[in-house]
């Protein structure tokens, strides 16, 4: 009888797994993608698989990491004769962003859903907002995924 009455529940959640760690909400990603750059992303986006044991989600997320990388200096190689370059290259981040929340979104909905817990999200959104705000230039800028050089 409880099987029945949880199925509609559980249809958006066909194949959940709880982690015993804190996991990285992905309403996080387009946020951290957009003052960080793609590798914190990818790092997040990473931890989350490997803790539920999802390898083919990790795989998944390495490679659109490396997609996210080659558009960003794609976006920043166009522009690179204006002003806009890593304004153009900030949004081609926050677009993966936005594609890496919905890649985790039903995993991390299914972790929730079997009683896991999540990174509290506004200490999350300040500190990292505080860590953007007092990081040095060079610094920034190797973590948006700007070659050295």
């Amino acid at each position: 009888m409880t099987a029945t009455a949880l199925r509609p529940l559980l249809r958006h959640l066909p194949d959940a797994r709880r982690s015993r760690m804190y996991l990285v909400d992905p309403v996080l990603f387009p946020y951290l993608a957009l003052l960080f750059g793609l590798p914190i992303v990818v790092l997040f986006s990473c931890f989350n698989a490997a803790a539920l044991r999802r390898w083919g989600l990790l795989a998944a997320s390495l490679g659109l990491g490396v997609l996210g990388w080659m558009g960003f200096l794609q976006a920043v190689n166009v522009l690179s004769d204006t002003a806009f370059a890593l304004i153009g290259g900030r949004a081609v981040n926050f677009a993966f962003g936005i594609v890496f929340y919905f890649l985790q979104r039903a995993h991390i909905r299914g972790h929730a859903f079997l009683g896991g817990q999540l990174v509290p999200l506004r200490p999350f959104y300040i500190g990292a907002l505080v860590v953007a705000v007092f990081m040095p230039e060079p610094m920034a800028r190797v973590l948006l995924g700007v070659p050295l050089g």
